[in-house]
């Protein structure tokens, strides 16, 4: 799973190049929480502790890869929580879950907090806003576009 991490990396670089340090925030959020709850519930399961196998590191990687990165704190911590407790050990651990424990975490966040993850303003716009000072796409944002109907 480590390689698998590693090659995400630079998706993570990039994310905070383009949205800024709560891109970074998120990431560390969802990361943690996600290898702290595999920690309880591999204990509470009496199983053999593998947080070190790297799974859990992906599944809040990937929860945080598809949450905005100005989501509350919160979202953050009980999505990864629930991506591991929920929807990767119900099913039996590692290799058990019948659906990506981080899409699944998705799904959930969405119904509980439909605000902080799709209405409003809750997604941040990428360019000069988050990283003000390295590039100016100003006059050419091609990032976001709106739709078109097409003839």
């Amino acid at each position: 799973m480590w390689t698998v991490n590693a090659v995400l990396a630079p998706v993570g670089i990039f994310a905070v190049y383009w949205f800024g340090w709560r891109a970074l925030l998120t990431m560390g959020l969802c990361v943690g929480a996600a290898m702290l709850t595999e920690v309880a519930c591999q204990r509470f399961r009496g199983m053999k502790v593998t947080v070190s196998d790297g799974s859990a590191f992906l599944t809040g990687l990937l929860f945080a890869y598809v949450m905005p990165a100005n989501q509350p704190w919160y979202v953050s911590v009980i999505g990864s929580a629930f991506a591991i407790a929920i929807a990767k050990h119900t099913f039996g651990g590692l290799g058990n879950n019948i659906w990506n424990p981080a899409l699944v975490a998705r799904a959930f966040v969405l119904a509980a907090w439909p605000a902080a993850t799709i209405l409003g303003s809750a997604w941040p716009l990428p360019g000069p806003d988050a990283t003000p000072g390295l590039f100016d796409l100003s006059d050419n944002m091609v990032a976001i576009t709106a739709p078109s109907v097409l003839s």
